[in-house]
């Protein structure tokens, strides 16, 4: 999971899709962390998007950096501990510390648990991650030798298969 936080947080500006009813809705978002094994998005709970996932927890996620971009789908669920408060608060100070304080009954966070990430470069798909409660991680590229790329950061490998430690 740390991959996907990572690569979201250097994206700066992502965004996520909600629906409602039959309506899609989509809104840029920029604060994110990671706590618990876990990825985390932050809301105010005055908003339409959190009235949106509390119907309806299933959103898209979706970003670009250094050429590259990221889809992240699956279910969020609302985290009312404190904890998780104050790590999103931790990780995203600059960015939060004027909107809202740990304690303040307006930030909201969403856990989003395990689910798919997709990451593309022009249009062909640069490496898939697929994360899941049992712990196996699939990595599949369209290339067929080893590479490091200079530009995101990432490697290009042939299909691999491996347990996550």
């Amino acid at each position: 999971m740390n991959d996907v936080v990572k690569y979201l947080q250097e994206c700066g500006t992502f965004y996520l899709a909600t629906v409602e009813g039959d309506q899609p809705h989509v809104r840029p978002f920029g604060a994110v962390c990671e706590f618990e094994g876990k990825l985390y998005i932050v809301t105010n709970n005055k908003k339409d998007v959190y009235n949106q996932m509390k119907v309806n927890g299933k959103v898209e996620m979706c970003g670009m950096n250094k050429g590259t971009w990221i889809r992240v789908k699956g279910a969020v669920k609302e985290d009312t501990r404190r904890e998780a408060r104050v790590a999103m608060m931790e990780a995203n100070k600059n960015a939060l510390q004027s909107m809202y304080t740990v304690d303040d009954n307006l930030i909201t966070v969403c856990q989003t648990g395990n689910f798919p990430a997709d990451v593309w470069r022009c249009g062909r798909r640069h490496i898939f991650f697929i994360i899941r409660k049992r712990g196996i991680i699939l990595e599949e590229t369209l290339y067929g030798k080893d590479k490091h790329d200079e530009r995101s950061g990432y490697y290009e490998t042939p299909c691999r298969l491996r347990k996550r430690l």
